[in-house]
C-alpha cells in the first residue's frame, strides 16, 4: 500500500509502532489504552480517507468526518471490534478496510452534479439584458479552444457531473475539472463584465454562466451544433 509508505515518511514515529502489541493491550483494557490507539491509528485512517475521498469536494472535511466516524464505531458496543480482533499483524489492513466502508465516504447522489440556481435578482437582470448578453457569450465562446467549448457544452448544456466529466477528459479528479471550468469562465469577458457590474457571488456567476451557455447552444448556430454533436460523441467513447 504505497499511501501507507508515504504516510510513514510523513509520520516517521509510526514506523516504530507495534500494532499487534498495541491492539492486544487495547483488547485487555480498551478504555485505558484508547488514547494510545487513537494516536497511532488516526493518521492511517485519515490518510486512507483522504485518498478514498479524492473525487469529492471538501476532501479534508470528509476525511475528518470519516476518521471521527471510524473511531466512534471502534468504541461502539463496549469496543466490540477491538475485543473481537484476531489475526497477527492484520490491524492496519483492517483499518483500511473499515475506513473504506464508512458511510461518510458515500457521496450524496446528485449533490456533486447539481448546478447553482439563479436567484430572483440574477433572473431579473438576465430578463432585462438577456438577448444581448447571450449573443456576446456565444461570440466569446466561439473564440475558445474546441476542448473548452466541449467542456462547457457537457457541463452546462448536457448537465454532466464533475465526476462524469473527469471520466471523459481524464484530468485526474473532479476538482481539476472544476478548476478548469473556473479558468474558462475568466476567459469569457462578457461574463466577467456583468459579474463585476452586477456584483455576482461565485455561485450566481456560475448560475448565470450555465444559463448563458445553455441558451447559446439552444440558439443552434452551426458552430454550437457541431460542438454539441462532438460532445456527445466524446462522451460515448
Amino acid at each position: 500500500m504505497q499511501h501507507l509508505d508515504l504516510l510513514i515518511r510523513r509520520h516517521p514515529e509510526l514506523r516504530n509502532v507495534d500494532y499487534q502489541r498495541l491492539v492486544q493491550r487495547a483488547k485487555t483494557d480498551p478504555q485505558a489504552h484508547w488514547d494510545e490507539l487513537v494516536k497511532s491509528c488516526a493518521p492511517i485512517v485519515y490518510a486512507v480517507a483522504q485518498r478514498l475521498a479524492g473525487g469529492q469536494l471538501h476532501r479534508d472535511a470528509v476525511a475528518e468526518e470519516v476518521t471521527h466516524e471510524l473511531f466512534e464505531s471502534l468504541k461502539a458496543n463496549d469496543y466490540a471490534r477491538i475485543r473481537e480482533y484476531v489475526g497477527f499483524g492484520r490491524w492496519p489492513s483492517l483499518l483500511v478496510k473499515w475506513t473504506s466502508e464508512c458511510e461518510s465516504l458515500s457521496e450524496p447522489e446528485g449533490e456533486e452534479s447539481a448546478l447553482p440556481q439563479l436567484d430572483e435578482r440574477s433572473l431579473h437582470l438576465l430578463e432585462k439584458e438577456g438577448p444581448r448578453f447571450i449573443e456576446h457569450i456565444a461570440r466569446a465562446m466561439g473564440r475558445l479552444h474546441r476542448r473548452d467549448r466541449l467542456l462547457l457544452a457537457m457541463r452546462y448544456d448536457q448537465k454532466l457531473s464533475l465526476r462524469e466529466l473527469d471520466h471523459v477528459f481524464l484530468l485526474g479528479s473532479p476538482e481539476r475539472i472544476q478548476s478548469l471550468l473556473a479558468r474558462i469562465a475568466t476567459a469569457l469577458q462578457p461574463l466577467m463584465a456583468v459579474s463585476d457590474v452586477w456584483q455576482l457571488e461565485d455561485d450566481q456567476q456560475e448560475a448565470v454562466l450555465a444559463h448563458a451557455v445553455e441558451r447559446a447552444f439552444a440558439a443552434g448556430s452551426q458552430e454550437s451544433d457541431k460542438d454539441r454533436a462532438e460532445a456527445r460523441a466524446v462522451q460515448q467513447r
